[in-house]
C-alpha cells in the first residue's frame, strides 16, 4: 500500500471507529503489557502509554532480538506469572498510597 492509500485507509469509518475504541482503552488503562512478538501499532501504543505516565511491561517468553528502548519500560518478564506478581505488587503499592 502506498502512502496515499495508507492515508485514505486511515480515514475510513471502520479505521476511525477502531482507533477511537483502542485509544479510549489506552486512556482508561493503568498498565500496558507489550506481548512479543508484536507489530508497530503495539509498540506505538506502549510508547504512548509510557509517555502518558502509565506502567509498561514487556512479556517475552521466547528469544527475541534485544531492543535498547525497552529500557524505558518498567520490566521485561519471561513468564505470565512474573507479570501477575508485578501487577499484584503494583496494586498493593496503590492500596498503600490511598490510605
Amino acid at each position: 500500500m502506498d502512502t496515499d492509500e495508507h492515508l485514505d485507509a486511515l480515514e475510513h469509518p471502520l479505521a476511525q471507529t477502531g482507533f477511537k475504541s483502542d485509544f479510549d482503552a489506552m486512556r482508561w488503562a493503568d498498565v500496558c503489557v507489550l506481548v512479543l512478538p508484536c507489530g508497530a501499532s503495539a509498540h506505538s501504543e506502549a510508547g504512548w502509554m509510557k509517555g502518558a505516565g502509565k506502567k509498561v511491561v514487556v512479556y517475552q517468553n521466547r528469544p527475541q532480538k534485544p531492543e535498547l528502548m525497552y529500557k524505558l519500560f518498567d520490566g521485561i518478564f519471561p513468564m505470565a506469572a512474573d507479570i501477575a506478581r508485578f501487577l499484584k505488587e503494583l496494586d498493593n503499592m496503590n492500596d498503600l498510597k490511598s490510605m
